[in-house]
């Protein structure tokens, strides 16, 4: 599915996503005019929804319909926030989350002392979900 990692200074993700059983690459993370960086893991209907939904600016009275297998997370103001199928905002008060299938491993790598990059690294090597190479963004505080 995804691995998707922050850690206080950067957003990275995993490239990997799946056309039946063929991979390919995409982009799961992105930044909004405002400086808020986010990204989804889920299936490719529920993270595109999520995506447009938060290129617009997460509007509380508009909100797409989403399945169980979605997770969404939202770096805004340098605060974390992770969103589950109801796009509930949840405060993630730690210096390092992610999300995604390969979650564990990078929070593992984290904990360990990795940054975000080198711990979708990790997870990229362990969790089969998860691949073709990792993306990241620094968070500006400058928007914050």
């Amino acid at each position: 599915m995804t691995t998707i990692a922050w850690d206080s200074k950067i957003l990275a993700a995993d490239k990997r996503v799946c056309w039946g059983t063929t991979p390919c690459e995409t982009v799961k993370i992105f930044r909004r005019a405002d400086g808020a960086l986010y990204g989804a893991s889920g299936e490719k209907k529920n993270t595109t929804r999520f995506l447009r939904w938060c290129a617009d600016g997460c509007n509380e009275d508009v909100k797409p319909t989403l399945d169980e297998s979605f997770s969404g997370i939202l770096i805004e103001n340098g605060q974390c926030f992770q969103f589950d199928k109801d796009l509930i905002k949840y405060h993630i008060n730690k210096p390092f989350w992610a999300i995604g299938s390969g979650t564990d491993y990078a929070l593992g790598a984290m904990a360990a002392g990795k940054d975000a990059i080198q711990a979708v690294e990790i997870a990229i090597t362990l969790d089969v979900h998860s691949g073709n190479g990792v993306d990241w963004l620094y968070f500006d505080k400058s928007h914050s």
